[in-house]
Formats: structure tokens, sequence, C-alpha cells
């Protein structure tokens, strides 16, 4: 790995969505943004006190304000509540780095509550009230196959560190609706028995980031995809009493026919 991702990808002037220019971006071939973060934001320290690489990111929330604050050179107006980092590695490695963070935190006595939510999930909640959630994720996966899972295409940015450097990066179509603040919602059927519930979930976290200056640009339902066990796919295909009321029976294609 190249310590500086300037050194291998060429630094380009770019015109994203034919809506404004933004100069001095760094394009790889696979069509990803990244850009040194070199002003200091509010959870810098932190951030620095995870060893964050291309399997061991931040994204969602976080990363979008600091995608936001690169792209527009200013502080957005809005703050995360949380800290997310997703770690593509083995449980042991997982569990080592969370510790080490914990080590570190209570030897600077700043934590306060540690959760485990899950399984795979622990939230650690420091005295300033930001929580910071270590999510373990399949050690198969790279950073593209998680973030494909958000259901909001401008939580998909992602932090990681470079030669002691961070830097935040994105797909040219999660700038280009970062930078005309426009959210795109892919609902992904993830249970055989229901979509609902992950739609609410979807147009609930729409309405905060609609709260933070982004309109609503488009709405797409999908097939679910399990990266581990991909037999399952099928239990998850969309078909036509996932838009029907939840009260409703269900139909059969002769009544579903029948009625219209």
């Amino acid at each position: 790995m190249t310590a500086d991702p300037a050194a291998r990808n060429a630094t380009c002037h770019i015109d994203i969505a034919g809506d404004g220019s933004i100069s001095g971006l760094t394009v790889d071939l696979d069509g990803q943004i990244t850009q040194r973060i070199l002003s200091v934001c509010p959870w810098t320290d932190v951030l620095l006190q995870i060893p964050l690489s291309d399997r061991l990111f931040v994204s969602g929330s976080c990363a979008t304000w600091m995608a936001e604050r690169v792209m527009f050179q200013c502080y957005p107006e809005w703050l995360p509540n949380d800290i997310d980092v997703f770690a593509c590695l083995p449980w042991d490695d997982f569990n080592i780095m969370v510790a080490q963070f914990m080590r570190l935190q209570r030897d600077a006595d700043a934590i306060s509550v540690v959760h485990k939510r899950h399984n795979h999930i622990v939230d650690v909640t420091l005295p300033c009230g930001v929580t910071v959630s270590f999510i373990k994720c399949s050690a198969s996966c790279r950073s593209e196959d998680v973030t494909e899972q958000f259901d909001i295409d401008v939580c998909r940015p992602i932090i990681i560190r470079r030669d002691g450097d961070l830097w935040v990066q994105m797909s040219t179509d999660v700038a280009a609706s970062i930078r005309n603040r426009n959210m795109n919602i892919i609902n992904r059927k993830r249970n055989d028995k229901f979509l609902q519930y992950p739609l609410q979930r979807s147009l609930h976290r729409a309405r905060k980031y609609a709260a933070r200056g982004n309109s609503f640009a488009s709405l797409k339902f999908l097939s679910s995809t399990n990266l581990d066990f991909p037999e399952h796919d099928a239990a998850c295909s969309l078909n036509i009493n996932d838009f029907w009321h939840t009260n409703t029976p269900t139909l059969t294609h002769t009544q579903h026919t029948q009625t219209h």
C-alpha cells in the first residue's frame, strides 16, 4: 500500500454533476475521490486514537459531516451524535482493537459508559456525549461492500488513515449527491416476511438528513443480497405483498389480478 494516495492516483479538476467545480481532488481508477483532511475537526483526537485503515474505517453521519467540510470548505451547521467505526476484521483483532481504545480512554479518564448493544456492536460513550460505535463486519468484506448496503447514499463516505493523516473517501456519485444536497434512498428487503420496518427506519433517517439541508431525490426498492449466505437471497425477493398494507391479508395472484 502506498502511504500517500496522491502518489498512485492522478489529481484532477472535476465538475461534480455539472453543479460547481471542486479542484484538487484525487480520483482513483475505481472512481473513488480521496481528500486529505487538513483542518482540525471536533473529533480529531478521538479518530487519531483508532488505527483507521481500508478495513477499519469511519462511515455514516460523521464521515458525511467531514465530506461536507472538505467539499464546501466550511463547518456544516449540524453535528453528528455518534461516530460509527466499521471493522472488517477477524474477531480477535476486533476485540483487541476495541480493548486498546477503551484502555486509552480510561487512562485519560475520558470514558463514561460502555455498552455491548449486540454481539457485534460495542458502544463507548465519551464524557462529551459522543458515542463511538465499533461495528464488527465480515473479515472478508471491503469498505465498498459495507457502505453499498447503506440505505441513504449521502451516508456512504468513509474516513481512513494513511501515513498518520486522516483522509475522507467517497465515490463520485456520492460526492455529487452531497455537493447538490440530494439524498437517494435504496430500501432493501432483508427479511422474508416484511419490508415495512426497514422502510420506516429509512424514512426516519431521511427526515434527519432533510433537517441537515438535504432534499429527497429518489426512492428505490431492491431485493436483498447476503454476502455471507447467498442461499438466503431468494427468500428476500420483492413481491406485490411487500407494498400492501400490513393488516391486509396476503393476496394470491388471482385475487390481485381481479382487483386490478
